[in-house]
């Protein structure tokens, strides 16, 4: 066995789609640190990959863009490979079973091209990885597992292992984007604040009768929310499921004949799509709140699931973790000009104290609406009625919740203008 002992800046744990945004975003923002991207997966297979198996059987799972990500994947110059392959939201519309017709929020009344996108997981993780495996200024380290980080002075010692290799890599800073039950953080000692929702949720691809037209569905039931992303175009007929239930309802209907689910799912979604005639492989995620207790410490940030693990209805795991990659790229920029260490816990705390309100609203908005939406207490059948009227009456109001589900809300990213006006600068020398 070889081993091997090298030194960074910042060393990435985990090139998911959330360490790979971050990867990528300090790659592009032209910050000068040296960067390491550890995966245990192989991004070059990743890359390589132009569809898989569960794909062309209608069976890839698939993620919710916000209009804000999409305008990140934009300034990342990676939006032009993903768009033909992603469905544009022209409308999501958002029902309470058996109640009110609902409300309907409008990319076209937001003077907006779409109010987000629907793309499948494989599709964004490929051209993400090509995107890194394209960079100089990032040290990959492929089918390569993190068995240890420990403090040590100005930093963090990792130990890696790659094959028959035994690497040393120190860095000022280790960001640990490991997922959700991250096994980083347990080694670390990071307790998690944890809720269980007593929920489960069924994930499928389903097919129907009527093209969707690019409409998302929230759809609130009495047992739990579901959810359809469409899929494959404003002419297309199939979409994303999400549909969570009691843990002892999954169960059943994750191994009930595909004719008996569709049933279900028929009587508790309606016609607005017509009739369902498919469902592809079903799996299934209990689902609970995780948030880390500490999302930092001197040398040490978490993102991703690994920081905080929503409840999937309102989709905005991922992006509010890509905005969490942005104001963290920022604040790591800003350090390297003021010649400051990027694991300093001032620097990071100044990362947090930054997107500490972005995190706290959309945290709080997703654990309160699965649970008005979760359960049949009169009182709360009255108030989210009542709350849906409003959205619809109030000026104002729709504006702000649809900012909130496109991730417009806030302040602009400043990252791709401080690395333009660099760029600017250099030119002019």
């Amino acid at each position: 066995m070889t081993q091997a002992q090298l030194d960074v800046d910042i060393a990435i744990v985990g090139g998911g789609h959330v360490g790979g945004t971050l990867a990528a975003l300090l790659a592009a923002s032209r910050c000068g640190w040296r960067v390491a991207l550890i995966e245990a997966g192989s991004l070059w297979q990743q890359a390589q990959q132009t569809t898989t198996d569960s794909a062309a059987g209608g069976d890839a799972r698939s993620t919710a863009l916000s209009f804000g990500t999409v305008d990140i994947l934009r300034q990342l110059q990676l939006w032009h490979l993903l768009e033909s392959h992603a469905t544009p939201i022209r409308t999501i519309h958002v029902s309470d079973r058996g109640r009110f017709p609902g409300t309907r929020l409008s990319a076209e009344d937001h003077q907006v091209e779409a109010l987000g996108y629907v793309i499948e997981n494989h599709t964004l993780g490929r051209v993400l990885a090509g995107f890194l495996l394209a960079q100089t200024h990032i040290t990959l380290f492929d089918a390569t597992r993190v068995a240890s980080v420990t403090p040590v002075a100005g930093g963090m010692c990792l130990q890696l292992q790659q094959q028959e290799k035994t690497i040393t890599l120190t860095a000022a800073l280790a960001v640990v984007a490991d997922g959700g039950d991250s096994p980083l953080r347990r080694s670390l000692g990071i307790q998690v604040q944890q809720q269980d929702y007593a929920q489960t949720a069924i994930i499928a691809n389903v097919t129907f009768t009527h093209p969707h037209q690019g409409v998302a569905w929230e759809r609130f039931t009495d047992f739990g929310p579901m959810a359809l992303l469409p899929l494959d175009g404003a002419r297309g007929k199939r979409a994303a499921l999400i549909w969570t239930l009691p843990a002892a309802d999954a169960e059943l209907w994750l191994n009930a004949p595909d004719a008996d689910f569709l049933t279900a799912l028929q009587q508790r979604f309606g016609t607005r799509a017509g009739r369902f005639t498919h469902v592809g492989r079903r799996v299934a995620f209990p689902l609970q709140l995780r948030i880390a207790q500490e999302q930092i410490r001197q040398g040490l940030v978490l993102v991703g699931n690994a920081a905080h693990f929503l409840h999937p209805v309102a989709g905005q795991g991922l992006n509010l973790a890509v905005r969490d990659c942005v104001m963290l790229t920022e604040v790591l920029k800003e350090a390297r000009e003021r010649q400051q260490s990027p694991g300093d816990l001032a620097v990071l705390r100044h990362y947090l104290q930054r997107q500490q309100q972005d995190q706290s609203i959309t945290i709080d908005a997703s654990d309160k609406l699965v649970k008005w939406f979760s359960t049949r207490h009169p009182l709360y059948v009255t108030l989210r009625h009542l709350g849906f009227l409003s959205l619809a009456g109030v000026p104002g109001l729709e504006q702000y919740f649809a900012a909130r589900a496109m991730g417009t809300a806030g302040r602009a990213p400043r990252w791709q203008r401080m690395a333009i006006q660099e760029a600017a600068d250099a030119t002019d020398l």
